[in-house]
């Protein structure tokens, strides 16, 4: 196939209009006219028209057929592919041509490995950038203040911050503001926040202009390190430099104003934010509402968030680029986020409205703490178990669609304990008392056949010599995925910037399974051991949790990287559902706890107590449930929450465990209290198309299951979404 015809393809519509795309026009007008392109130079002219459209196989065609045409591609032509390359994030087939370069007879330039590496850093592949660099080294071909940089950026996102510090101070060239700016960044990370402020001054010295992302390196180094008159100065340097503000600048300032308790000055930022039309995310918000109660202005708190942020998409957020510290959580200032806040205000301004528990008078008073459901006795009872599904017919049923989820629960919990074991050895060896603990579903009987693992690492932590225990974290959690990658593991490259820093891992048949991991989640431990009890109560609420779990999973409702509850969730959903069904299946543990039992960490403070599922008085609570069977709380799990819920007031609490109504009442939502972070709404981060959805998948299931028990009923209702049915088929 000779390559004038490779040419004649018609632009995309996503092009934009600019001097490629006239170019790649041009070069199309040739072919109809019958003008055959005979050149190296147009063949990389039509290549470069390319990189707009990041169509990168079409590139690399083009390049494949130039000997066909009796051409010789050169440097030129290479460079102009790995550009394309680059440009569609195809770091693998830019890697794999660089190295093809020497066996046709070309040899690469800087520009040649500069594409590569800018590749490379776009993906987080700090390993290959290192050995591209190597590479570079080895062929003599000298790099550039653009090599180091996109080196040193690939280093840092990729949480080796060191490193990227070290390739910085050996570099040979001339440093320029790109590197300053990358080398701050990765002390920034790596806490060395006096090494950062050295080198924006060193920036300064070499005549070089700051701009916008090394100031705010600058200030985000200065808030760390606690110079709150560091972070004016700095400000007020912008200013004179005529150097535009943006969010990130401006989210750190905020943050040294809340540690400060300086409100007016936050108050000016955001007003400075408001007329710069600059977004304003989460961050923005919790570090100005955080800042005025920290002063104790709860009342101007109010009006600010009701006035200055708007439950809205800002309109310059744009897209971050690939990063294990980027975070699942939407960066917008949703609605459900302004609700909780300002729920935690107006209870501040009327802390005496809500009552509290009795306490003994030896017993320190426990800190207060936001609640997402308060007790409610509007509500009815809760629904009752339909005859049809009681009986063995039922049960039959259930049992052949859904009793290969049953798990071998000792064989689940020694194989998650057998793995542990094999993390701990992965942890560096300057941790000391280091010891991987097993959490989650798995230790209890909510776990379903192949259940993902949860590990959480404990690990001494002081914040006087540590820092923060998020960035510790973070931290801890960057070097055991540095030492899990030396040993052949399969490690996600994203997971460390949520709420809860996670590392995520592929393991089992096939890297069928994945485990998470984290930090001194002592937290995490208490709530799977209040779960383990739960479990131990009774066989029917394990078939009804397993079951709830697996048909949002088949259902592709389950998930928070999909914008879903996750399984944690969907747990605590069937379990406040078995507490308040006519009659209840099992009692609040919570409720049943002869003293309270706190735990603090990090300024926070939760009550850990509850009742053993070993107690008699528990036993004895639970009224009589004999005529609930498995089958029988499912149907009735599906019934009441496709018509009986009132998704408009109500909430599910497992600590309450009777109907409850919504602390902020609002916009129709799936409010579901975390039983220990009581303040903290599970069902936030579903958004309005979701939770339609998900509300139809209830009625759907009920539907299906109205006609009573059959094989054919439970397997339509477990279809995996996208897929008919078995019954549909036959």
């Amino acid at each position: 196939m000779r390559l004038a015809k490779w040419l004649a393809i018609p632009a995309s519509r996503s092009a934009k209009p600019g001097l490629g795309r006239r170019r790649f026009s041009r070069d199309v007008r040739l072919r109809e006219s019958g003008q055959s392109l005979g050149s190296r130079s147009a063949v990389a002219s039509a290549v470069a028209a390319l990189r707009r459209t990041a169509r990168w196989e079409l590139a690399l065609k083009l390049l494949g057929e130039m000997p066909e045409a009796s051409l010789q591609p050169d440097t030129v032509n290479f460079n102009a592919t790995l550009l394309v390359c680059a440009s569609a994030s195809a770091w693998n087939t830019a890697v794999a041509l660089l190295g093809a370069m020497p066996s046709k007879e070309v040899l690469p330039d800087t520009r040649s490995y500069n594409s590569v590496l800018a590749a490379l850093d776009h993906a987080a592949e700090a390993g290959q950038a290192v050995q591209c660099m190597a590479q570079m080294r080895l062929l003599r071909v000298p790099p550039d203040a653009a090599s180091y940089s996109s080196l040193m950026s690939a280093l840092t996102r990729s949480g080796e911050w060191r490193a990227a510090i070290q390739v910085f101070a050996e570099m040979r060239v001339q440093r320029d503001a790109v590197c300053f700016s990358v080398a701050m960044g990765a002390c920034e990370k790596a806490s060395e926040w006096a090494k950062a402020l050295e080198l924006f001054q060193a920036l300064a010295q070499q005549r070089l202009r700051h701009d916008a992302v090394t100031f705010g390196n600058a200030v985000c180094a200065m808030t760390k390190g606690g110079h709150w008159l560091g972070v004016l100065e700095l400000l007020q340097c912008m200013q004179s430099e005529a150097v535009k503000l943006d969010t990130v600048v401006c989210n750190s300032a905020l943050t040294a104003c809340a540690n400060h308790s300086r409100w007016q000055d936050a108050l000016h930022l955001v007003s400075i934010m408001t007329q710069l039309k600059l977004a304003k995310t989460t961050a923005t918000c919790n570090a100005t509402i955080r800042s005025l109660e920290k002063a104790g202005e709860h009342r101007r708190a109010v009006e600010v968030l009701l006035h200055e942020f708007a439950s809205e998409d800002p309109l310059d957020q744009g897209f971050a680029r690939p990063s294990m510290f980027r975070s699942t959580r939407p960066v917008k200032v949703t609605a459900a986020l302004k609700e909780a806040l300002a729920e935690r205000l107006e209870r501040a301004l009327r802390p005496g409205d809500y009552r509290a528990e009795s306490r003994r008078a030896a017993e320190p008073p426990e800190p207060p703490r936001p609640v997402v459901a308060v007790e409610a006795a509007a509500f009815g009872p809760g629904p009752a178990p339909a005859s049809e599904w009681c009986t063995i017919r039922a049960q039959e049923a259930f049992d052949a669609v859904l009793k290969h989820l049953r798990p071998t629960t000792e064989a689940a919990l020694q194989e998650a304990q057998a793995l542990a074991q094999k993390l701990e050895a992965t942890v560096p060896a300057h941790y000391v008392d280091v010891k991987v603990m097993v959490y989650g579903s798995v230790t209890g009987r909510f776990a379903a056949q192949d259940a993902d693992a949860d590990f959480t690492v404990l690990l001494p932590w002081d914040e006087a010599d540590s820092g923060a225990l998020r960035a510790f974290q973070q931290r801890v959690l960057v070097e055991l995925r540095r030492e899990l990658l030396a040993r052949g593991w399969h490690v996600s490259t994203v997971g460390l910037g949520g709420r809860v820093p996670v590392l995520t891992f592929h393991w089992g048949p096939g890297l069928s399974r994945t485990a998470d991991v984290t930090v001194r989640n002592y937290l995490g431990l208490h709530k799977s051991a209040l779960l383990r009890e739960y479990s131990l109560l009774d066989e029917r609420l394990c078939d009804l949790v397993v079951a709830v779990k697996r048909w949002a999973e088949l259902r592709g409702l389950s998930g928070q990287t999909r914008g879903y509850p996750g399984g944690y969730s969907w747990s605590l959903l069937a379990l406040s559902f078995a507490q308040r069904a006519a009659p209840p299946l099992v009692p609040s543990l919570q409720a049943l706890a002869t003293k309270r039992r706190l735990w603090e960490e990090s300024g926070e403070c939760y009550n850990v107590a509850w009742a053993s599922a070993a107690d008699a008085e528990v036993k004895n609570s639970s009224g009589s449930p004999e005529p609930w069977t498995s089958p029988a709380l499912l149907e009735a799990f599906f019934r009441f929450f496709a018509y009986g819920y009132d998704f408009n007031v109500e909430a599910a609490s497992v600590r309450l465990a009777e109907r409850a109504r919504r602390s902020v009442v609002g916009r129709p939502a799936l409010a579901l209290e975390d039983p220990l972070e009581t303040d903290w709404d599970l069902g936030r981060l579903l958004d309005e198309q979701r939770l339609a959805r998900l509300r139809a998948e209830l009625r759907r299931a009920a539907r299906r299951l109205r006609g009573g028990p059959s094989e054919s009923s439970l397997k339509a209702v477990f279809a995996r979404r996208g897929l008919r049915s078995e019954a549909s088929r036959t």
